[in-house]
């Protein structure tokens, strides 16, 4: 571990949004201002907004200049050669009042090819609450292509094409590009991303603005990423094994991050080998994360940390009832297919990590 490293808080963003709720944040996140109607929470922003360092020597810099000046010990010997582009996952909550947007994001050759830069928009989402009757949107129904949803867009009955489907808590939805979408109301959710804030809208519920103006919408770039082909859209609730007195749930994997949700004994130790980094967002429960040169992070719920790939040994110490989702960017062999094969899953239940697409970036493997 080098001297300077540490483990590192990042402050929370709080963005309003038209589909937000007055003065009323995520659970998770206190504080917000009432004049708001807060949407969404970014955990992990460097890009148009920037994350500010919170705690330790680095106080009050950004996420940027963190990644800057720690390089390769910050994100570890697997981005070689890309420390200067920015940080590769945006991790969000979701709090929605009323539906998001129908919307699409491109795939990295799509947003090349739309946009002239990449990358594209492929996420995950699980679910942290739900009010009763709460909805999603994910895909089409069946036998609806491009042409006959244009034709339902055109007459007004767009909501009569997509696919709604009631969820409750604790589910994973892993959200491919080009897998038409929209959160409904009375959902708080927490989203891992690439970094990258790039969607194509094709509906906003006849949405206005305060002065009546509808927003934008990408009706022709829409259509072109979009995704027919009907993936099977189901709950996941994950693939959980014990590690060391560690209760470890696997909710999601693809090529660009892995999401797991993690439940701690009273005290454990890990290590951060110097390939990639870490974060840790706490769902519930508190705990201290101190590293080998005892430079401390009391954890409580909500908060965000950023364990450097150099960081070397940490502990978890006087847990109680901690549970955190750990965020990552895998090699999908090593850190996703070998442990859970090993562990005894099976390719059909391995492959779901990538969603319901097939082919998808696990099932490849098999």
């Amino acid at each position: 571990m080098k001297p300077d490293l540490y483990p590192v808080v990042l402050k929370p963003i709080i963005l309003d949004k038209p589909w937000g709720a007055p003065g009323k944040g995520p659970y998770l996140i206190d504080g917000a201002d009432p004049a708001l109607k807060v949407g969404e929470v970014w955990l992990t922003a460097d890009g148009e907004y920037q994350s500010i360092v919170a705690n330790g020597r680095l106080a009050g810099t950004t996420l940027e200049d963190l990644r800057l000046k720690w390089g390769l010990d910050l994100l570890g010997g697997r981005f070689k050669g890309q420390e200067k582009e920015p940080f590769p996952l945006l991790l969000k909550f979701i709090h929605a009042a009323e539906y998001l947007s129908v919307q699409v994001h491109p795939d990295d050759e799509a947003a090349l090819r739309l946009e002239g830069s990449g990358p594209g928009k492929t996420e995950a989402w699980y679910i942290l609450e739900t009010e009763p009757g709460a909805r999603l949107v994910l895909g089409l129904e069946p036998g609806i292509d491009c042409a006959l949803l244009s034709e339902a867009l055109e007459e007004g009955r767009a909501e009569k094409v997509l696919h709604t489907f009631e969820i409750d808590r604790a589910e994973a939805y892993y959200v491919h590009a080009g897998l038409l979408h929209a959160i409904g109301p009375g959902i708080t959710l927490f989203e891992i991303q690439q970094n990258i804030d790039l969607t194509y809208r094709f509906y906003d519920w006849d949405r206005v603005d305060d002065e009546g103006n509808p927003r934008e919408l990408h009706l022709k770039k829409a259509m072109e990423v979009l995704d027919e082909s009907g993936p099977k859209i189901e709950p996941f609730y994950g693939l959980p094994y014990e590690e060391t007195g560690l209760r470890i749930t696997s909710l999601a994997a693809g090529q660009y991050f892995a999401l797991e949700r993690w439940e701690f004994p009273r005290e454990w130790t890990g290590f951060m080998d110097g390939a990639r980094f870490e974060l840790m967002t706490v769902l519930k429960g508190r705990g201290s994360l101190q590293d080998e040169n005892s430079n401390a992070v009391e954890l409580g719920r909500g908060l965000t940390v950023l364990l450097a790939a150099g960081l070397g040994d940490y502990r978890i110490q006087e847990a109680d009832g901690l549970v955190v989702l750990r965020s990552y960017c895998p090699d999908l062999e090593m850190d996703i297919i070998e442990p859970l094969k090993t562990r005894g899953f099976s390719a059909a239940d391995i492959v779901k990590l990538a969603g319901g697409k097939r082919p998808n970036d696990l099932s490849g493997y098999f």
